[in-house]
């Protein structure tokens, strides 16, 4: 089924981050027929995982503030040499870019060809070990698509005070889209 170990390991991952969800769903519908009796292992309270170390926060917003800074290199400081990002798409995961020098290259002519309009907001989700979980929404003016919204689920996975391993997640729509 699965083509590549990572790919397998993404599933896994995937899978495991479903959980929750689609247990909490199953929990809250059967919650409607018997409120008073059923039991769930949903915790409401997330701040055990969002709150996040000053130094390790301190570190994720310097490869913040250098994205917001257009500045490839300074970014590339802060990604490990073995980088790699993958972008995991309903037809499965993609490699995106590896290694420090080819994100750079990326990255610069992300930075020359940015979409007129382009904005980012960042939601972080969690902090679990050295994995970060955060939601980006980034929105933009295209030429052939008019104003653009892209939502995506983001997972960062940091090594040696540098992002090591990145995946984004690009949601499908749904009927609970509206």
């Amino acid at each position: 089924m699965f083509k590549t170990v990572m790919e397998r390991r993404l599933a896994v991952m995937v899978g495991l981050l479903a959980l929750p969800a689609v247990y909490g769903a199953y929990a809250l519908s059967a919650s409607a027929v018997a409120a008073d009796t059923v039991k769930t292992q949903v915790v409401q309270d997330t701040s055990k995982f969002s709150q996040i170390k000053p130094d390790v926060l301190a570190m994720i917003e310097k490869g913040e503030a250098d994205f917001l800074a257009k500045d490839p290199q300074r970014l590339g400081d802060s990604i490990t040499e073995d980088f790699t990002w993958y972008r995991v798409m309903p037809e499965g995961p993609k490699l995106a870019v590896q290694g420090r020098e080819n994100t750079v290259k990326m990255l610069s002519q992300f930075f020359t060809d940015t979409p007129a309009g382009y904005q980012s907001k960042v939601y972080r989700l969690a902090m679990v070990g050295n994995i970060l979980v955060q939601v980006e929404v980034d929105k933009y003016d295209s030429k052939t698509e008019g104003k653009v919204e892209k939502t995506s689920l983001e997972i960062y996975e940091f090594r040696d005070g540098r992002r090591f391993r990145e995946w984004r997640f690009a949601p499908t729509a749904t009927p609970f889209d509206k």
